[in-house]
């Protein structure tokens, strides 16, 4: 068990992360993510990661009157805060105003999303021998309760962005961290920021205040005239515990990971001073922890700032059709008989690429599966 967040003063352990091995709604949770997903992380104000925030900003241009100010917020506990009819809502509004599914299959998704979120079975046997039955918010950990909890913050700020869209030249959220570029008034911001506390009673949102620099992402953003200038932040505790030159891994996997490091730097740098920062510092945590002069300078030297252009074009990935397949298994698993009697779904009349003509394999085991997946 991993916790989320420390125990109370009290001692009281809270916030429990445990892993997701062979729990019974997993197929289920995985084709939710896998049928949403492209229509939630396509949606104007969702980040897939913090590249693509480094593209929104290079294409920032500050007003002519000088007033763009950052700011930035966090949802408190979004995932286990989520209550499930308001949830279910937001969802149900998604599936009609984002995206284009026939109603049998928006049908078939709210009662599967509805299933998953009523049987959700958590057990850590570090807190106690039981079987918890989670009847609040959903679980973290599981892949649908990030595109669920995203889809549930669209619905709370799309009417929000669209009374105040004049005064804001960019917003953007990394699922619960979101980023506001504003020119328009403090006053006017108070009562925007404001109203995203007032949509959903158990949804709070802890803004910070207006500034010429933000923090977001692991990138500190300062505004500087008519410019935009970033470059990675590091917290001031910040250990630098990068992999040890005596660890046991591949050796081929230690200029790999540097690489990515100072890939990762130069494309969270504005301007060549900053990445040249950036990489003496590393350079200079790596030089404290073992590694070798010449062995760095002959991976630095593979990363050069003509390389930054083309590290921050986005990568096009092929559709699988296989991520799209639905799975069903554990077919004794309580509450699958009332799941099925809640559904009137005809599966001929669903897109084939999600549920096929024919099964070409069906397995019981996974010692037959691995047989299958050898040969």
């Amino acid at each position: 068990m991993k916790e989320h967040k420390p125990p109370t003063i009290s001692g009281l352990q809270t916030r429990a992360i445990t892993s997701h091995d062979n729990y019974y709604t997993c197929q289920i949770f995985t084709f939710l993510h896998q049928v949403l997903a492209p229509k939630v992380f396509s949606h104007q104000f969702v980040l897939k990661d913090s590249l693509s925030f480094i593209r929104m900003i290079d294409t920032l241009n500050t007003p002519f009157n000088d007033n763009l100010r950052f700011a930035t917020y966090d949802v408190t506990a979004l995932y286990p805060s989520i209550d499930l009819e308001r949830g279910l809502k937001s969802l149900e509004w998604f599936l009609g105003a984002e995206c284009n599914f026939n109603n049998e299959l928006s049908d078939f998704i709210l009662t599967l999303s509805r299933f998953v979120l009523t049987h959700c079975y958590i057990s850590c046997p570090e807190i106690s021998e039981n079987i918890f039955h989670q009847v609040i918010g959903t679980a973290m950990g599981t892949s649908f309760a990030v595109v669920y909890a995203i889809i549930h913050m669209i619905r709370i700020e799309t009417d929000i962005y669209k009374q105040f869209e004049n005064s804001i030249s960019l917003y953007t959220r990394f699922i619960d961290d979101g980023f506001c570029g504003w020119h328009g008034s403090e006053e006017e911001f108070d009562i925007f920021s404001e109203k995203f506390n007032r949509v959903d009673p158990s949804i709070k949102l802890i803004w910070t205040k207006l500034s010429k620099s933000a923090i977001f992402l692991d990138v500190l953003s300062e505004i500087h005239g008519k410019s935009i200038h970033y470059e990675v932040y590091s917290k001031p505790g910040n250990a630098y515990a990068y992999l040890p030159l005596g660890s046991y891994h591949v050796r081929s996997s230690f200029p790999a990971w540097i690489k990515a490091e100072l890939l990762r730097a130069l494309t969270r740098s504005s301007d060549p001073t900053r990445w040249a920062k950036r990489c003496q510092l590393f350079y200079s945590k790596l030089r404290d922890m073992g590694y070798g002069s010449q062995f760095l300078l002959a991976e630095f030297a593979k990363v050069t700032w003509n390389d930054r252009k083309s590290a921050l074009s986005p990568k096009v990935l092929p559709v699988s059709t296989f991520d799209r397949s639905c799975v069903w298994s554990v077919p004794n698993a309580p509450g699958l008989s009332s799941l099925f009697k809640a559904s009137s779904l005809n599966l001929a009349q669903l897109d084939p690429l999600i549920f096929p003509a024919q099964i070409s394999k069906v397995t019981k085991s996974a010692s037959n599966l691995s047989t299958i997946l050898r040969k």
